[in-house]
């Protein structure tokens, strides 16, 4: 297992895919489960397109990922760091969203199960009690309520989960 030093690998499949459009149905889907929500982490957040779209939408909305070139929004609300060990206070947001991060770590590039935990549960310590979080991998939805969510949708391409 890599030491939080090490970074987590990466593969520029990420950055290819187009989520154009999708920025929509992450904030419907935050805004239904959680309709106070203000504070918001966009995890692994690539060109910062979610980012941008809550931003838009009045949401108080930071940026984590461990690339810093790639990031093309609101630089102010950027933070480079490792999922793993999460620069951010415990409880420090009403949202977390994820597109595609945790599933490039888990099938593209193997990263074992033990480390989807440790950033589920890092996503898990920045939660509000009550926090939601927006993954769009649905197929680790046994890793996520293992941590401590409660699902609340699972869907083909969607799962939302509750901090309980």
């Amino acid at each position: 297992m890599a030491s939080y030093a090490e970074p987590l690998p990466f593969h520029p499949r990420r950055d290819d895919v187009s989520i154009e459009g999708t920025e929509g149905v992450f904030l419907q889907y935050l805004k239904m489960y959680n309709p106070h929500a203000r504070d918001v982490l966009d995890l692994g957040c690539g060109r910062g397109i979610l980012t941008t779209a809550g931003l838009k939408e009045g949401l108080n909305m930071v940026a984590a990922d461990i690339r810093r070139g790639i990031y093309q929004a609101d630089k102010s609300r950027f933070f480079q760091a490792d999922a793993r060990k999460l620069p951010f206070k415990r409880g420090s947001f009403d949202g977390v969203i994820e597109f595609l991060f945790l599933e490039d770590l888990r099938v593209l590039q193997k990263v074992p199960d033990e480390t989807i935990k440790t950033v589920t549960a890092e996503v898990h310590r920045v939660l509000r009690h009550g926090g939601i979080f927006v993954s769009r991998p649905t197929h680790m939805s046994e890793i996520y309520t293992g941590i401590g969510f409660e699902t609340m949708y699972y869907g083909a391409d969607w799962g939302i989960y509750r901090k309980q």
